[in-house]
Parts: structure tokens; C-alpha cells; sequence
């Protein structure tokens, strides 16, 4: 999931919600909270302040007679349709929890949307994908897990993500 970024498309200061200047950022708005997105970044954010709240849901391994031994495969996974590659799961996840770490956004795994159809991840092709990798997994001596999981969650936008939507879309 360690992909590259392209830095010849960001935004300084997402906090001031315009372009400028390092030495800019330095001495304006910014000098508390500067926070540098990237394009895919910002555009994630800012289609968040539509709908504050988006469903998420995490992949986990887990030994059927243990409860407590289990790893987390893939997450977050954002999916908006169930035919998405996992290239394109990757690189979702990895916006989401760039922005999770700037504190811009809130991943929870024990609050599921109420009213929410998780469906499109029940039915997507990944979640298919993990199933049988852990099915072929049984098969390997060494590889201990023998149940795959979903746990649903959701996404939030935090007041420090709400204050940068608010700058950047303006």
C-alpha cells in the first residue's frame, strides 16, 4: 500500500484553502495547522462535506475458535461500486487513512451506518478475492487463519476536517 505520491499536484495549507508559498504558509493562517494534501486528498475531503458520514468496512483473518487471534487483512475499504480493482481499493485506503492521520477524518469500526446497505461490499469482487485467498490458505500448512470477517464501520468528518472543507472550498 506504500505508493508514491505526486507532489507536482497538492495543495499547500489546506487549512487556508489557497495556493502559496511555503514562507507564506509560515507566517499566515497556516502556522497552526498546516497540512499538505494532495490533489486525490483534497477532492475526497471535499466530497465528504455532501455527506459528512460514508460507510467503511475492514477485511479480518481470524481463527474460528478464537475470537481474539486475528489480523487485519485490508482496511479501510471505501468501495462506491463492487466491480473496483484492488489497485483502486489501495488507493482509496490509502487516502482515507492519510487524511485519518492528519486528523481531518474519524475511521470507527464499532459504529455501522444505521440504514446503510452494506450490500456493495458483501458483493464486491475484492471481498470475494479475500474469501478465497484465505479458502486457499487452508490448503498451506503454515497459515493459520481459516475464516475471513467483515466489520463495518464508518467515516466521519472531524471539526479539524470540517474547518479544512470549509477553507479549501471556499
Amino acid at each position: 500500500m506504500h505508493e508514491h505520491h505526486n507532489h507536482d499536484h497538492h495543495e499547500h495549507g489546506a487549512c487556508c484553502g489557497h495556493q502559496h508559498s511555503e514562507k507564506d504558509c509560515n507566517e499566515g493562517c497556516c502556522q497552526e495547522h498546516q497540512i499538505i494534501l494532495t490533489e486525490q486528498e483534497g477532492k475526497f475531503l471535499l466530497d465528504m462535506a455532501a455527506t459528512p458520514f460514508l460507510p467503511v468496512v475492514r477485511f479480518v483473518m481470524q481463527i474460528s475458535t478464537s475470537h481474539h487471534n486475528q489480523s487485519v487483512a485490508l482496511a479501510p475499504v471505501y468501495l462506491t461500486e463492487k466491480n473496483e480493482t484492488m489497485a483502486q481499493v489501495k488507493e482509496t485506503a490509502e487516502i482515507i487513512a492519510n487524511l485519518a492521520q492528519y486528523g481531518l477524518l474519524d475511521i470507527d469500526y464499532d459504529i455501522p451506518l444505521q440504514n446503510f446497505d452494506y450490500a456493495v461490499f458483501e458483493q464486491s469482487v475484492i471481498f470475494a478475492y479475500f474469501l478465497q485467498t484465505i479458502e486457499d490458505g487452508k490448503a498451506q500448512q503454515h497459515f493459520i487463519y481459516d475464516m475471513g470477517i467483515m466489520e463495518q464501520g464508518s467515516i466521519s468528518v472531524t471539526a479539524l476536517g470540517q474547518e479544512a472543507i470549509d477553507q479549501i472550498g471556499g
